[in-house]
């Protein structure tokens, strides 16, 4: 969802057409794309054996869990969102 509003919003507001909207949208999410995709929890959530539904399990109701997922929380938000809305506004008005 973020990089779909990150796009959307540099396209709508790039006055040098879409060249310039996705260079600014790989700048922007350059980091916080680098965080997404080091995440690959497909394994540890589907494991194959009966052993591994187990340590799943078991983790999943852990303290140790818990705190995993206020770090992902952290990470997952740590990105300032531009106001495009706002900049496109700002934009439409008429000169004074």
């Amino acid at each position: 969802m973020v990089g779909a509003y990150v796009l959307a919003g540099e396209l709508a507001t790039a006055t040098g057409g879409h060249i310039d909207a996705f260079t600014a949208y790989n700048r922007i999410m350059k980091r916080y794309a680098k965080i997404a995709g080091n995440t690959n929890t497909g394994p540890f959530l589907a494991p194959k054996t009966a052993l591994g539904i187990k340590a799943r399990n078991r983790f999943l109701n852990s303290r140790l869990f818990t705190l995993m997922l206020k770090y992902g929380d952290k990470a997952a938000n740590n990105i300032d969102l531009i106001d495009y809305p706002a900049r496109i506004r700002a934009r439409a008005r008429p000169a004074e």
